[in-house]
């Protein structure tokens, strides 16, 4: 479970990076399509045991949670910026 775990943090990594990029891009369709299943699959690794005990990943998670969380406030200015 726990390489199933790093995988799929290295996946989510992977995942901010595309959008970013479809952000720079302003390709908003593809940044509307990707948010949902990075807190999707930000939710099932929070809901596996064994990341509820590993504080690595519990880490890891945090950073991803802001890395969203940036990407989600820089796509909303860029959005209202084009109104």
């Amino acid at each position: 479970e726990s390489i199933y775990q790093y995988n799929s943090l290295k996946g989510l990594y992977e995942d901010l990076s595309e959008l970013a990029y479809y952000i720079m891009e302003d390709d908003y369709e593809r940044v509307i399509k990707g948010l949902e299943p990075i807190k999707d699959s930000i939710r099932e690794i929070e809901n596996l045991k064994s990341a509820q005990h590993d504080e690595k990943v519990k880490m890891i998670i945090g950073e991803i949670r802001t890395h969203l969380d940036y990407l989600s406030i820089e796509y909303r200015n860029r959005l209202s910026n084009r109104l």
